[in-house]
């Protein structure tokens, strides 16, 4: 399905078992601890043909590495950047990162955009959003260097501190911009995978006031007060995600099977397997916040099919985890958690608020 093919494709929830079962499932964590970093496109014909990049690219952004470089940033776009992103204190001044940009709709020609050296832009033509994030996923594997942090954003999201305290203590600490905040706080506890708060422009209505809502936001940001950081519980949006290098490869490419009919399902992929592999490694920084500014029509069908994906998943796990990885039918709830002292309490399950640096390690919550 590509974005000028937009909606086309429906599928019944009457016909998703069937869908379903026609899956060409592969085992997902046993493939990626034997994966070799340098992985081809060549499974798809029609991605080479379409994926269209120079070695120039490669060559700059292999000259240009250092061990300074914790973060690259893997966003897609119609074409260039626009200039929200390009502004100081985002990607306009470089700086910690290297940042890769797959336009979707017809290459990149501002002299300005191109001449910045730490941003690359790559080609494939009317990708998905599935298969843009994988395109750059292979980009970003092929470099010759191990960056600490792989961050996939959406390009229409604006950075904001998410309240007047968060903003006046990181100022107080010389920390100016949120994004500079967010990669401070990767840095310091190192999660399996990182992200902010997120707003989306929404018009729902309020359930006390009865009138539209312009935002609609994580749960979490309802919790007084509000920690800097907690563990996430099962759902978070798929606009912003920051995963450790220890991780990425565990979770990622992302699941396209489902794809053609919404392009929402490849997150709950992403979803599950990081709750099933790093729950408790998985934290949402709470004094910055993403807000999702402009909304795109793309296929977008809702379906109750967390549990087949659970099951997807949990079949392709190591023969010993699986026993402990049981479904329950709140499991995917954005709650409000109840933390005391130094635990989160939700209705799945309870969680320690890790503290320090935290160790990368896949099923450290379950029994050897």
């Amino acid at each position: 399905m590509y974005r000028s093919k937009i909606g086309q494709a429906i599928l019944s929830l009457n016909s998703y078992p069937s869908a379903l079962r026609k899956m060409n499932l592969k085992s997902t964590i046993l493939t990626a601890l034997k994966r070799d970093s340098h992985r081809s496109l060549k499974s798809s014909s029609k991605a080479v043909h379409s994926f269209i990049y120079t070695q120039k690219v490669s060559n700059n952004l292999k000259s240009s590495t250092s061990s300074s470089q914790n973060f690259i940033y893997l966003t897609q776009t119609e074409s260039c950047l626009g200039d929200d992103l390009l502004r100081p204190g985002l990607f306009g001044s470089g700086g910690n990162a290297h940042i890769i940009v797959l336009s979707w709709k017809q290459p990149c020609t501002s002299h300005y955009s191109r001449h910045l050296k730490h941003i690359k832009y790559i080609y494939k033509a009317n990708s998905t959003w599935g298969e843009g994030r994988n395109v750059l996923y292979h980009f970003a594997k092929k470099i010759p260097k191990s960056y600490l942090y792989y961050i996939f954003m959406d390009d229409d999201l604006t950075f904001h501190f998410t309240n007047s305290a968060s903003k006046e203590r990181c100022r107080n600490l010389g920390i100016r911009w949120p994004l500079q905040a967010f990669e401070d706080f990767l840095l310091e506890h190192e999660p399996a995978i990182g992200m902010p708060l997120f707003c989306s422009k929404c018009l729902r209505l309020n359930s006390i006031t009865g009138k539209p809502e312009t935002r609609c936001c994580d749960l979490m940001k309802d919790l007084k007060p509000l920690p800097d950081y907690l563990p996430v519980t099962i759902h978070f949006d798929a606009a912003f995600n920051a995963f450790h290098r220890n991780a990425v490869d565990l979770i990622l490419p992302y699941r396209l099977e489902l794809e053609h009919w919404s392009w929402w399902e490849s997150q709950k992929f992403v979803i599950l397997a990081a709750d099933m592999m790093f729950r408790g490694q998985v934290l949402r920084f709470s004094p910055v916040t993403v807000l999702n500014s402009v909304h795109r029509e793309y296929p977008k069908l809702e379906w109750e099919n967390w549990a087949h994906i659970f099951i997807t998943l949990k079949v392709e796990m190591p023969r010993k985890y699986r026993d402990q990885l049981e479904w329950t039918p709140d499991y995917t709830v954005d709650v409000i958690p109840i933390v005391r002292n130094n635990t989160v309490f939700t209705p799945t399950w309870n969680m320690e608020i890790p503290r320090g640096k935290i160790t990368v390690e896949p099923f450290k919550h379950l029994s050897p």
